[in-house]
């Protein structure tokens, strides 16, 4: 007979809290309808949404929990005066670890050539159609399951 070990068991719930729970992104979208889109197409993911409207805000958001990001998704073209690509770089420069997904309906090449040379970044032109398959493929590529998934594995344990 084995003797329980309470440290054992409180590193095991952390282990499995961390593995099943919902898996922070955050999403970089001034546009009120695609972070709706975005949202609604991922519904069968395991995804808590930390939504910056502005790079201030995504900078703010960085800060405080930076370190449980697996994923940013953000367009390059934040309202009037805001361009992306300076929040990318920040990015590259304080969370170099952190991937970065681009959506957005004016990428060039010379930004392309900008991004992926300061860092690991993956580009989506818009309009993306927000559905299921879309959103698989790309949490597939980031290691972020689907919610049934999360829930099989809870019970697996």
């Amino acid at each position: 007979m084995s003797e329980e070990n309470p440290d054992s068991d409180r590193f095991f719930n952390e282990w499995l809290r961390e593995v099943s729970g919902p898996r922070p992104v955050l999403l970089v979208e001034d546009d009120p309808n695609d972070q709706e889109l975005i949202e609604r197409g991922s519904r069968d993911y395991n995804i808590d949404w930390y939504v910056a409207k502005n790079i201030d805000t995504a900078i703010k958001c960085l800060e405080k929990h930076g370190k449980i990001f697996r994923l940013v998704v953000m367009d390059l073209n934040l309202g009037d005066r805001e361009h992306g690509k300076d929040l990318f770089r920040i990015i590259k420069q304080r969370w170099e670890w952190l991937p970065v997904l681009i959506l957005s309906g004016h990428i060039d090449d010379q930004t392309i050539d900008e991004c992926t040379t300061a860092g690991f970044v993956m580009f989506l032109k818009k309009p993306v159609k927000y559905d299921t398959r879309f959103f698989g493929q790309l949490f597939f590529a980031f290691n972020i399951p689907r919610k049934d998934a999360d829930e099989n594995k809870e019970r697996k344990v």
